[in-house]
């Protein structure tokens, strides 16, 4: 079983935390809250997990592409332009439909 985590949004609410790194890479606890996801998701029966990103993407891109927690793949796929949720989701199937298969 995969699991797609969408985390491209920019964050606007969220004002000035989110200049200088994307929404989902804001710690609380000392913990960003896409480790929060990826440690409570990764204990289920799934072989990959894939992080859809966009807004500053390198940062998320560097830390969790192509690791592993609790046994689980992580898989980054960056959107060069906002494409919105479909769009993403669409990029996804398009770029790794060769994941599906395994």
């Amino acid at each position: 079983m995969k699991l797609v985590i969408v985390a491209g949004g920019k964050g606007k609410r969220l004002g000035v935390i989110t200049k200088k790194m994307p929404k989902p890479m804001v710690k609380v606890s000392q913990v960003t809250f896409l480790e929060y996801l990826i440690l409570f998701y990764s204990k289920f029966d799934l072989d990959k997990i894939f992080i859809m990103t966009g807004y500053k993407s390198k940062i998320i891109y560097d830390k969790f592409n192509k690791k592993f927690f609790n046994g689980v793949e992580i898989i980054c796929i960056r959107e060069n332009k906002p494409m919105g949720n479909f769009g993403c989701l669409n990029k996804l199937k398009n770029k790794v439909a060769w994941h599906w298969r395994r």
